[in-house]
């Protein structure tokens, strides 16, 4: 009899979209061209949101299993809009996983992103992993994705339970995104 292992994401895992910025203090700067160069300074709005657009926190309420065997797995799309008025590119910042009481430690996920056409090509044989491939808890990306101001781009979020899960180990995992505008 295949051993089952209880495991959720407390039936949501929750998405939250951070912004990175420089920050200066105390400093000042000044820049000067002659007005024949032609130079131009202009300012745009930045902004990342999920499930849609102009959402900053997003729940993937379906983004779980209870009883979940070796073989399980499940698959979340994730649409990731630019909802500002200037190309960005943005990438996972972290994720972490958070035992969820009574248990006392996380169960060991991993997670496969890949960037997919639509919602609809997402599934748990969804393979490429082009955005990332390896453990869910300390996930993130080195190599940012661009999107166009008002653009968007489906991911396809695939959990399966990793190696040395115990039985009634059940978690809560949070995901970051950075956005930077995209010069």
């Amino acid at each position: 009899m295949k051993s089952h292992i209880t495991w959720a994401l407390v039936g949501a895992s929750v998405v939250t979209l951070g912004f990175s910025s420089v920050m200066a203090t105390g400093a000042a700067w000044r820049a000067s061209a002659p007005a024949s160069s032609g130079a131009n300074l202009s300012a745009g709005r930045l902004d990342i949101s999920s499930g849609a657009s102009g959402n900053a926190a997003y729940t993937l309420a379906d983004f779980g299993l209870v009883n979940m065997g070796s073989s399980s797995a499940v698959a979340k799309p994730l649409q990731v809009f630019n909802s500002g008025n200037v190309p960005m590119k943005y990438g996972i910042q972290s994720v972490t996983v958070a035992p969820q009481a009574p248990a006392t430690t996380a169960p060991p996920l991993t997670l496969v992103i890949t960037s997919v056409a639509n919602a609809g090509a997402c599934t748990t044989a969804t393979t490429g992993g082009n955005v990332y491939n390896g453990p869910m808890s300390g996930a993130s990306t080195s190599t940012d994705r661009p999107v166009a101001a008002a653009g968007s781009e489906f991911l396809c979020l695939v959990a399966s339970l990793g190696a040395g899960a115990a039985a009634g180990q059940s978690g809560k995992a949070t995901f970051t995104f950075r956005a930077l505008v995209n010069r």
